[in-house]
């Protein structure tokens, strides 16, 4: 997608959809400071809030070159991608996942 720049329109309505949902959960995590009550993780998961709505966004302001296909602003959209990846490791890093027996 990155080379060509554009996607399906009903992928691009697909992906803003999730990212908005995601973008809301974390919203509702950070209402609560007792749900996350470490101020580091709190700041992922606003940023990754950040990220994933302005990914939505740019998926809705994509204009149509045809009725099936969306031109996307690969830039902002790769931007987005890095800064999750970074809030990823970062929740990683600071929670990791133990096997429960």
């Amino acid at each position: 997608r990155k080379a060509k720049g554009y996607m399906s329109v009903s992928e691009s309505n697909y992906l803003r959809d999730s990212f908005f949902e995601l973008s809301k959960q974390i919203r509702g995590l950070e209402r609560h400071a007792y749900v996350v009550p470490d101020a580091r993780e709190r700041e992922a998961l606003c940023r990754a809030e950040g990220a994933l709505s302005a990914a939505g966004i740019c998926l809705m302001s994509g204009h149509h070159d045809c009725p099936n296909y969306i031109a996307v602003n690969v830039e902002t959209l790769d931007r987005c991608l890095k800064t999750l990846n970074v809030c990823i490791q970062n929740l990683s890093e600071q929670a990791p996942l133990t096997m429960e027996s």
